[in-house]
């Protein structure tokens, strides 16, 4: 079962609690849209991140690619997975549902953790009104008028597709549940899927997140080949600052995973049990660091083993 206890710390280290928006460009929203590819809004990112941080397993529901997971993404299909996910509860958007009753008795409803879409009339450039958030509690609700409440909410496709948090105020009038002018198409109970252990180790991208800090390098992604002295293996580099590991003999198993975050020609790598290290680009290609055994020497390759393309290759990892 999910633990909705890591709702509130995790989106708050990556959203400012005090409302402040988070811009595309800085290292914690990067992490949390990796995936976006330039179409409509990064709204629908912010919940896959957030459930696979959580250690959702449900890779029928789960959009975002992690190279270490089943998951699989598909651009444009964020929102699609939730809404088409057996365990949606579809409330009445001019049509009652049989959830409508148990949401105004409140004896059912979103809580931290869950997605709600809400969707209206298409926008003047005809582009389609549907968006998704999470809320971060489950509402506050006028004890004299039945489905009128305030949800404080997280939620990214926000100005320049930056994410901040907020309130929203829902109301259940003439059949819908209305969230501005737009209504409710319903909410994804996280506790209806199965979840395992949450993601391992510190989150070293904290720092990097509600700050603000600009992701400001792309050079560093792709594969790299590391050695000092007689060892030699390789490094991988994904966009979204996550990092892993291949031994040399290996190099298409993972053996390790943890996350990277740029410091002007500098990258400090920190891996998932503990340990950091760091690389200095001296060319695009090439780059000096040091480890806990000494010092480093690492030139980027072209992609190693039978793959095409650095792109999903099988994990060893044991979380």
């Amino acid at each position: 079962m999910a633990n909705r206890n890591l709702v509130v710390p995790l989106i708050e280290t990556y959203l400012d609690p005090a409302g402040t928006l988070v811009p595309r460009g800085t290292i914690g929203m990067d992490h949390i849209v990796k995936d976006w590819q330039g179409g409509g809004t990064t709204c629908g990112y912010l919940p896959h991140w957030l459930w696979w941080r959580m250690g959702c397993n449900d890779a029928k529901l789960m959009c975002r690619y992690e190279p270490d997971t089943p998951f699989t993404y598909r651009n444009g299909y964020q929102i699609n997975r939730v809404y088409a996910h057996g365990e949606f509860k579809h409330v009445g958007a001019g049509v009652k549902t049989k959830n409508d009753q148990p949401f105004l008795d409140l004896t059912m409803c979103p809580k931290a953790g869950d997605a709600v879409i809400i969707q209206g009339a298409p926008f003047a450039n005809g582009a389609q009104s549907t968006h998704i958030f999470v809320v971060l509690d489950p509402g506050t609700w006028d004890p004299m008028t039945k489905g009128k409440g305030t949800w404080r909410v997280a939620e990214t496709g926000q100005t320049g597709n930056g994410g901040h948090i907020t309130t929203h105020n829902v109301q259940y009038k003439n059949g819908k549940w209305m969230v501005g002018d737009r209504w409710m198409l319903g909410w994804f109970d996280i506790d209806a899927v199965s979840f395992g252990t949450p993601r391992p180790g510190t989150d070293y991208l904290a720092p990097y997140g509600a700050f603000g800090t600009p992701a400001t390098a792309t050079d560093i992604v792709g594969t790299w080949l590391v050695s000092s002295g007689d060892e030699s293996w390789y490094y991988f580099f994904y966009k979204g600052f996550r990092v892993f590991y291949a031994d040399a003999a290996s190099p298409t198993m993972f053996k390790g995973g943890g996350y990277w975050a740029p410091n002007g020609a500098e990258f400090a790598i920190m891996w998932d049990w503990g340990n950091r290290e760091s690389l200095s680009l001296t060319t695009k290609t090439s780059a000096t660091g040091s480890w806990g055994n000494g010092d480093l020497d690492a030139k980027k390759v072209t992609a190693v083993g039978t793959t095409a393309k650095m792109d999903r290759y099988s994990s060893g990892i044991v979380h």
